[in-house]
């Protein structure tokens, strides 16, 4: 059996989680892992087992890896990506966004089509147990999407790194993944974006906490988008696991996911509940399924999905977004 050889740029939470996922699926190896904090790579060695980088060039030197994760900040996502490449890397494993400006992007996005790169962008929503059940049922016609709210309310986390400006704010921790599961579940390119960003518990030296974005796609529907990072913690993780919510109307009912959890449908009058498996942290957040099917894509030469064509599309809709808030109008998309 063919194996796969990771290193990981990244030391962090995001890093360790992938990489216990990592640990589970068969004929994976974890060689190597490098973070800008010497004590986060020797916390993340001797946990996963594996050695300790003294520097990305050093980590990206060694022929015995043959696959990258990159677990860093945003701002550093496209250039790690571009360093990848031009060190010989061809499998190559990023946590969301790609980048944080669209001309970033599309040079990344050209870059990997160009090396024919193995790329897959973390988007582990799509992979949690209720919104893969979704997509399957939406996929089957048991409704058609007219209007769809997705919603985002996490406990605070906003004053750590991830709150620095130049890091994205809400719009890119949040807001690339809701934008993201609207497209999906739509089935459907985004013709129209508007949005309302704005600091309601932070400072002035913080990005935007909270933000609420609607989109129009090419069909007709249309989407809600609602983010920000003001639910109690046991609301929006343990035990009320209520930081996702997907709500889908069409003429014949609605499908109600909640994220982690479940669903509810209630289609031509008749209500119908189905529950997912017990929680487990890995799988009911989507990363080991999300790891499983980018480590098989890899084995398999295949196209991991989301890959860099929706990495950028998820990008495009941030900075719409973005725009949208800033200019106070409606930006148009180009599908």
């Amino acid at each position: 059996m063919e194996t796969v050889s990771i290193g990981f740029l990244g030391c962090g939470e995001m890093a360790r989680l992938h990489a216990r996922c990592l640990k589970q699926i068969p004929g994976v190896n974890l060689i190597a892992a490098y973070d800008r904090s010497s004590e986060a790579s020797q916390t993340f060695g001797e946990e996963l087992g594996c050695s300790v980088a003294h520097s990305a060039e050093e980590l990206l030197a060694r022929p015995d890896i043959d696959t990258v994760y990159i677990c860093t900040w945003h701002d550093s996502h496209a250039a790690l990506i571009e360093q990848c490449i031009k060190s010989g890397k061809r499998r190559i494993f990023c946590e969301k966004p790609m980048a944080l400006t669209m001309d970033d992007a599309r040079r990344v996005r050209d870059l990997i089509r160009a090396k024919r790169v193995q790329f897959m962008i973390g988007l582990n929503h799509r992979f949690t147990p209720a919104v893969v059940k979704l997509k399957e049922l939406l996929e089957a016609g048991r409704l058609h999407p007219k209007m769809v709210t997705v919603t985002f309310a996490c406990a605070p986390f906003m004053d750590t790194w991830a709150g620095q400006p130049e890091q994205g704010g809400i719009l890119t921790n949040l807001g690339s993944h809701a934008f993201d599961l609207a497209r999906w579940v739509v089935g459907d390119e985004v013709v129209e974006v508007s949005c309302f960003a704005e600091r309601t518990r932070l400072g002035p030296a913080q990005a935007e906490d909270s933000a609420v974005a609607t989109l129009r796609f090419r069909n007709g529907a249309m989407a809600t988008c609602t983010l920000h990072d003001q639910a109690p913690v046991p609301y929006s993780l343990f035990p009320g696991r209520n930081m996702v919510r997907i709500e889908v109307f069409g003429s014949d009912g609605v499908i109600v996911c909640r994220g982690l959890d479940g669903l509810e449908l209630m289609l031509n009058g008749r209500l119908e509940q189905i529950a997912c498996d017990p929680y487990d942290e890995l799988r009911s957040w989507g990363y080991l399924d999300e790891n499983r099917h980018f480590i098989q894509a890899t084995l398999s030469e295949a196209n991991p999905s989301p890959n860099e064509e929706e990495g950028l599309k998820a990008v495009e809709l941030v900075q719409a977004a973005r725009v949208a808030s800033a200019e106070r109008r409606v930006v148009g998309m180009r599908c």
